[in-house]
């Protein structure tokens, strides 16, 4: 959830108290009382409402015990802002070390994984960047993810599409071509297209390029 993920819950199992937890849907179920998490009912699944709350988690998790959080974290904040300098290899890096991480054996060769995989990779946005806008419609078809910075930051938008056994320099041009861009018309600053490819035989690749709205 602190990659801006949602996780299924069962309301019913809660057992209305603070003192008996017998799953994982218990504490859930607390938090949501607590106001800690929110609760979509239509699609039965809690998430962190804002960024405020989303800080009071990192708090508790400052400790030994959650050194490997941690380390994501600082990963994350780096790889942010590589991608700020436009040092797509070392984004490409970034993006790999998570993807190893965080997919299953299983679901590692799937556009789906990749996708999860980058918005956990981009956690840190969260402190500049308004939730990530997914499979966003432009006037041709849909941008894989957009963020959006919040007011008052001075960090360009990022518009990032994901390719599978394609290039990076294709997924650029998709954005060019299906101009992904001319979605907010009324944004002024500076946009970075971030193109991101996973090849089964090749790894991973990113290649960055600074655009301005005309």
């Amino acid at each position: 959830m602190l990659g801006n993920g949602r996780c299924k819950v069962n309301p019913e199992k809660f057992q209305n108290d603070m003192t008996t937890f017998s799953s994982k849907d218990d504490i859930y179920v607390l938090l949501i009382h607590l106001g800690y998490l929110t609760f979509d009912k239509n699609t039965s699944e809690a998430f962190i409402p804002n960024l405020e709350i989303s800080q009071e988690f990192l708090k508790a998790m400052d400790g030994p015990d959650w050194s490997g959080i941690q380390q994501a974290l600082k990963r994350s904040s780096d790889l942010l802002k590589t991608t700020w300098a436009l040092d797509g290899n070392s984004v490409a890096e970034g993006i790999a070390a998570i993807h190893d991480e965080t997919a299953s054996i299983l679901k590692y060769n799937d556009e789906n994984s990749l996708k999860c995989t980058v918005l956990v990779a981009y956690y840190s946005t969260r402190a500049y960047y308004l939730p990530p806008n997914l499979e966003l419609p432009s006037e041709k078809g849909y941008a894989d993810i957009v963020y959006l910075p919040r007011k008052n930051t001075d960090h360009p938008a990022l518009l990032i599409e994901l390719k599978w056994n394609h290039s990076g320099q294709g997924a650029i041009m998709q954005i060019k071509e299906k101009h992904y861009a001319q979605w907010v018309k009324e944004y002024t600053g500076d946009i970075l297209l971030v193109g991101i490819n996973y090849d089964e035989d090749e790894g991973h690749e990113c290649l960055i390029e600074r655009y301005k709205m005309q």
